[in-house]
């Protein structure tokens, strides 16, 4: 679920903030412990936006993408609301 709406079903009126993937030391720790605590091998990357927009975008194109223009074009990119 998008995150926009996740706040909306809180009903609470506030500043929302919905960061982008690239991870900052302190939240990259929380990240490695959800992974530690889920006995999970994966590993957090941050990406660099403009291949990784172009790619996302080719795969939309085919069909093969199960993200939306919104997603693969804003990821990178911090959304206040």
């Amino acid at each position: 679920m998008d995150a926009y709406l996740l706040a909306l079903d809180r009903g609470q009126a506030g500043a929302y903030k919905r960061g982008p993937l690239r991870v900052s030391a302190r939240f990259g720790k929380h990240w490695n412990k959800l992974i530690a605590y889920a006995h999970s091998h994966s590993r957090v990357k941050s990406l660099p936006a403009g291949p990784t927009i172009q790619l996302l975008l080719l795969l939309d194109k085919l069909g093969l993408s199960p993200l939306a223009p919104w997603h693969y074009l804003t990821y990178h990119k911090t959304l206040l609301f």
